[in-house]
């Protein structure tokens, strides 16, 4: 299936095949192998491999029914984009995930974890109505050298928001959400638990952070913004703009002993594990009244 769809793929115009929507644990074993194989490297140098990620993602967007687009920008003379999916109407919520990788690494759960569960998003969303505008993004150059600059993809979204004047309830970066195993030391407090997954963010977050861990079944830590891994992710880069922003990840990577290494591939993610947290966040979504 995966050496199938990079033949389809490689001009980049393709459309992914039809899939069922809902989440799946197959589909979504699927869309990490497809890439953080077919698609690897994944990096910033890899253009061809990055813009093969965004078709494959474009199209089980335009499949899922989004009103897709990009968001298309220049970096020393590359090209890189961010593609956009909206569902529903009325008050915005973002939920991104990147889809580019550590140099020489296979990032199936940095972040093709994130990125599958974005899609799959896309298909329940697809078959709803949400009473939000939900924005999906799957953003380019997360990753170093350009982690912390203004070209980071989320950054040129979060701003592009700002310039138009858009009202944006809170974001959620999906970052690193496949990898259950493992006893490597993490920096929250308290047990986790065997859901090992976590929503993050600032003291003024609290609120948002809280109602999505509740309605997922899982647990929530919010600390002062001024603590490094509070901001690992794309949702960082919301908050300058006035923003709220929040990340849900399986315990600030700390737990998975693959993190940017050569170890870090589709086999070692608890799909099925995947399928519900997908399913949990649509019905948190689905479910979201703003107070």
């Amino acid at each position: 299936m995966a050496a199938l769809l990079l033949a389809t793929l490689s001009a980049c115009t393709a459309p992914p095949p039809t899939v069922d929507p809902g989440s799946d644990a197959a589909r979504l074993r699927d869309h990490v192998e497809t890439l953080s194989i077919d698609f690897a490297p994944r990096d910033h140098v890899n253009t061809g491999n990055l813009d093969r990620c965004a078709a494959y993602i474009s199209g089980h967007f335009r499949r899922a029914g989004g009103r897709v687009s990009e968001q298309v920008y220049d970096v020393n003379g590359r090209t890189y984009r961010n593609v956009l999916a909206s569902f529903g109407s009325g008050p915005r919520i973002v939920v991104g995930a990147h889809y580019d990788a550590e140099v020489d690494t296979p990032g199936a759960d940095d972040n093709a974890s994130g990125v599958a569960a974005l899609i799959e998003l896309a298909y329940l969303l697809g078959r709803r109505a949400p009473e939000h505008r939900i924005e999906l993004a799957a953003y380019a150059l997360e990753e170093p050298p350009h982690y912390g600059t203004p070209n980071m993809g989320s950054a040129r979204h979060a701003a592009g928001l700002a310039e138009a004047g858009t009202e944006l309830e809170f974001m959620v970066s999906l970052d690193m959400v496949g990898y259950s195993g493992g006893n490597m030391l993490s920096p929250l407090p308290g047990p986790l638990g065997e859901n090992r997954l976590v929503v993050v963010g600032r003291n003024q977050d609290r609120a948002i952070a809280g109602r999505l861990a509740d309605a997922m079944g899982i647990v929530s830590v919010c600390k002062d913004e001024r603590i490094p891994w509070v901001g690992w992710s794309d949702h960082a880069n919301y908050w300058p703009h006035g923003y709220p922003g929040v990340f849900i990840c399986d315990s600030i990577y700390r737990l998975n002993p693959n993190y940017e290494t050569l170890r870090d591939t589709a086999d070692t993610l608890d799909y099925a594990r995947l399928a519900r947290t997908v399913s949990a966040l649509c019905d948190a979504l689905m479910d979201w009244r703003t107070p």
